[in-house]
């Protein structure tokens, strides 16, 4: 079982119109409403991926009761502590008449929590982390959780004997590297923040660039695990462990790339959950993240059209 702290979980949605027209009325031609934020979305594709997830997070109010309720009614196990405060929505717009284009996505802020609904989080945490195989941290941190929230559920895992794999931004992403987790997955934008880069701007330069932040990652992590940078369809680059340096690509994209990230990460986790050594990792992030944006709503991906879409992929290893 892969336990996943679910940082700032959410509502989410995605409205799929024809056009975009700002100042005018849209009647939407579907509707998907997921349970939703990073982790959630993270434990949604373990369970299409055929893994066990126990997701853990803070929770509040009428949309609060619904995430929990609608999560275990997808197979997604859940332990929450509860705010006074309603769990925020997040809304994503497709136009099908612009597949090409991307998704508008408006995320609202979640209200602050307060510091003892943190603490009895955390202390969730360590009871179920002993039964995981592993940890993923997942999304940005709610506010009012402690700044160290995150670097302390990294050392809960490692007094547990577990490892850690994050996925996340900010300030308490920064703070969490410093407790060295295994594995760092993000994505250029957040690596770029977390370094003090520019991102690349031409699409050539995307792997190359996301390669050195890898690398960049993992020492900042403490050079004992591996980093991992996603450039969305450009591909993935990774640096594992022992410092190889790999990059991965598939040059098909889907319409709804909302949590391919996510579905990335997830495929990261069971593989490694399963003893799969790191180019056969990033060969299945590449096929879960392009599987997720052919379906509308994060973590509903075929696992079928998954595995078929990373025999498809191009893995190669640097020279060092």
């Amino acid at each position: 079982m892969i336990a996943v702290l679910a940082g700032n979980p959410s509502v989410d949605r995605l409205h799929s119109v024809e056009v975009l027209r700002p100042g005018q009325i849209h009647r939407p031609s579907s509707v998907v409403m997921l349970p939703g934020g990073k982790g959630i979305n993270v434990a949604r594709a373990i369970v299409a991926l055929g893994g066990d997830a126990h997701v853990l997070g803070i929770l509040g109010g009428h949309s609060g009761s619904w995430i929990a309720e609608a999560a275990a009614r997808e197979g997604i196990r859940g332990t929450f502590a509860w705010s006074s405060s309603e769990t925020r929505t997040s809304i994503s717009v497709a136009q099908s008449a612009r597949p090409g284009e991307p998704l508008t996505e408006f995320y609202e802020p979640a209200p602050p929590v307060a510091a003892e609904v943190w603490s009895e989080l955390e202390a969730r945490v360590a009871e179920v982390v002993a039964g995981a195989s592993l940890l993923c941290v997942s999304g940005g941190l709610i506010a009012g959780a402690p700044l160290a929230a995150y670097n302390r559920a990294v050392d809960l895992a490692h007094a547990a004997g577990r490892a850690v794999a994050i996925d996340s931004h900010g300030d308490a992403f920064a703070a969490a590297l410093k407790a060295g987790p295994e594995l760092v997955k993000v994505n250029a934008l957040e690596a770029a923040e977390a370094l003090g880069l520019e991102s690349p701007e031409r699409d050539d330069d995307a792997l190359a660039w996301a390669t050195a932040a890898a690398a960049a990652l993992r020492d900042l992590a403490g050079g004992r695990g591996a980093g991992i940078v996603t450039c969305g369809a450009d591909g993935m680059a990774l640096v594992d462990e022992a410092g190889a340096r790999y990059q991965g690509f598939l040059p098909e994209a889907g319409p709804y790339s909302v949590g391919s990230g996510d579905a990335a990460f997830a495929a990261i986790a069971l593989a490694r959950e399963g003893g799969e050594p790191w180019p056969a990792a990033l060969r299945a992030a590449i096929g879960a993240g392009a599987a997720n944006a052919c379906v509308p709503g994060p973590g509903l991906l075929d696992p079928r059209e998954s595995r078929e879409l990373a025999a498809r992929a191009t893995i190669r290893r640097l020279a060092t």
